[in-house]
């Protein structure tokens, strides 16, 4: 296909890795970031077998590599510490051709994405205000009075995209009916495996443990909410946390006595409600933008990586930039869809505080075959980028 001019607005993880792999294929690539430095907000995140695959594809494989944490196996366990289910994360990463879990730090991967993309492709302070469609390609208005000529616009800026609202596309952003604390220790506290995360579910709701490289765990914990923006949510603490889950088993409370306040973030969880297509004439979506998705799966980012690299392909494939992006949303739209659904469906089962109906759900989850989370696992990594 020949070079064209690319303007990306929004530099998060998708929007990067998108950056990147254009402008390796020859492309006129500019990112476009609204605010005046690039911000590494959120604490940990794993990347899965299939965003490994897709960043091969990309030939950025080696960026993950370099900065992230290999898992060898994934355990969800009840309040008291008992072992609900286990995954064999080294077995799964030697079934599908890549490693399985990765544990990174956002900021070291933004960090990483960044010196990737070089300079000269990034602009910031650039807040998109105008779209406006011409015979010969688009025309970008920003605040502060720039306007710029490109071929194609990649929306890659967020749940609350400006690009999307652009090209007129309705979306509903869902609160998810609980909120989340995430955060970063000092170190890993004695005892914990540093080479297994957890996942506990209680009466009180979820703690997630994942360690990091440089012995850092990054954790995460989630609440039932009666509505988005909690006053009295938005005033907790690491105390108030560690009131909370006191009755936890021993490695909750020994990761909170590890956090200072200062490295913890909280937000309530949302996502969209799946959209029928994530393009429009030479504009298209990716990332959250297109399908934000609740991290019930771990696949945010992931998702966000696998549709810059279909994007690529799909450009490499179609000498028309119209069939390139009609192909394009053909293999993302029911694929995205299907994990924002299945992530949102599991999100509600885990927070179940019901005693009762708690009871019974661990007992399912102990029970369940191991080839049920099989063909979950096959339909997550059983990808491929190059063909």
């Amino acid at each position: 296909m020949q070079p064209r001019s690319i303007s990306i607005v929004g530099a998060g993880i998708g929007g990067l890795v998108a950056g990147i792999a254009l402008r390796r294929a020859g492309h006129d690539v500019t990112v476009y970031e609204r605010h005046e430095t690039v911000l590494s907000l959120g604490a940990g995140l794993v990347i899965g077998a299939n965003a490994v695959k897709a960043l091969r594809s990309l030939d950025l494989e080696h960026v993950v590599l370099g900065i992230g944490h290999r898992l060898s196996e994934l355990r969800v366990v009840n309040h008291r510490g008992t072992r609900l289910a286990q995954t064999d994360q080294l077995s799964v990463g030697g079934r599908y051709g890549a490693i399985a879990s990765l544990a990174v730090h956002r900021a070291d991967l933004h960090r990483a994405l960044l010196e990737e993309l070089g300079d000269g492709s990034l602009r910031t302070g650039m807040s998109l205000v105008h779209i406006e469609k011409h015979d010969d390609g688009l025309e970008l208005t920003f605040a502060n009075g720039e306007v710029h000529r490109t071929d194609l616009v990649l929306g890659a800026d967020g749940i609350h995209s400006t690009v999307r609202s652009a090209m007129g596309i309705p979306s509903h952003e869902r609160f998810a009916g609980y909120t989340c604390w995430r955060g970063i220790t000092s170190h890993i506290p004695t005892g914990i495996n540093p080479q297994i995360t957890t996942e506990t579910w209680g009466p009180h709701g979820r703690f997630g443990i994942v360690p990091l490289s440089q012995n850092r765990i990054y954790w995460f914990a989630t609440v039932n909410a009666e509505g988005p923006h909690d006053a009295v949510f938005k005033t907790w603490r690491i105390a108030d946390l560690r009131q909370h889950f006191r009755s936890y088993h021993a490695d909750v409370n020994a990761v909170l006595d590890a956090t200072h306040d200062e490295d913890v973030l909280w937000n309530d969880i949302r996502d969209l409600e799946p959209l029928t297509t994530y393009v429009g004439w030479r504009t298209v979506l990716l990332g959250d933008a297109a399908h934000a998705t609740t991290p019930n799966m771990g696949q945010g980012a992931c998702q966000a990586i696998e549709s810059a690299a279909v994007l690529v392909r799909s450009l490499r494939r179609h000498s028309s930039l119209d069939d390139a992006i009609a192909d394009y949303d053909r293999q993302r739209v029911p694929r995205a869809r299907k994990i924002v659904d299945m992530s949102w469906t599991i999100g509600k089962v885990a927070q179940i505080t019901n005693p009762v109906l708690a009871g019974l759900r661990n007992l399912l989850v102990r029970a369940t075959p191991a080839r049920v989370n099989e063909r979950t696992l096959d339909f997550l990594y059983s990808v491929d980028f190059d063909r």
